[in-house]
């Protein structure tokens, strides 16, 4: 499930006493349960709700709420309060709603093509990604992948699964034990958008030689 300390509101609305923010990502994507903040000083978050234009809307915990658009018209989000009698508009907010971009795994900054020494490998960390070549704005996160070393003498040492985006203590035993030739497989690469975790992303593998 969503978890709601992860959430960094950008570009807010604010005025009149009241915020509407969409969490890691503007504009939002289409198809998606995409975590968007709503609130106001004014009244307690039992009281409010969201009405939108352009698909559904579910209440989350505290001022949490999940926005799923039903196609890539603009999305206006509104911010309601209901009081003893009766219920008013706080204010509102519009974003774009796109397509999620592919994401693309990379290691070392390199996208293909990929060559370390053993040990300029290990240094990596893990795997990374990048959406639509916008390394500043990355909305995915590597959730597990597979390891497998070709060694250049023919066959393979063995395969490793992680569950994460680093690579674990054992990956790093068989990483430092490659020599020139070798080649390190990541396969079953999948990934999540940040914030949304009811879908995953099957990437393309990586094929890293050993130099």
């Amino acid at each position: 499930m969503l978890i709601v300390s992860l959430l960094i509101c950008v570009k807010p609305c604010i005025a009149d006493n009241f915020f509407i923010g969409a969490g890691f990502k503007t504009p939002l994507y289409y198809g998606f349960d995409n975590p968007v903040v709503a609130y106001t000083y004014a009244y307690p978050n039992s009281s409010t709700f969201i009405v939108v234009t352009n698909g559904t809307a579910t209440k989350g915990a505290d001022s949490l709420f999940l926005v799923r658009p039903d196609s890539l018209k603009d999305i206006t989000i509104y911010l309601k309060v209901k009081r003893s009698n009766d219920t008013i508009t706080l204010g509102q907010k519009q974003f774009h709603v796109i397509k999620p971009p592919e994401p693309l795994v990379k290691i070392g900054g390199k996208l293909t093509g990929t060559k370390f020494e053993s040990f300029m490998l290990l240094i990596q960390l893990g795997l990374s990604t990048i959406s639509g070549h916008d390394a500043e704005n990355n909305r995915y996160n590597i959730v597990s992948f597979t390891m497998t070393i070709l060694k250049a003498s023919g066959g393979y040492i063995r395969v490793s699964t992680n569950e994460g985006w680093e690579f674990t203590p054992e990956m790093k035993a068989l990483i430092e034990k490659t020599g020139s030739g070798d080649i390190v497989m990541f396969t079953n690469i999948k990934a999540a958008i940040k914030g949304i975790k009811n879908h995953l992303f099957d990437l393309a593998a990586v094929e890293v030689s050993i130099i």
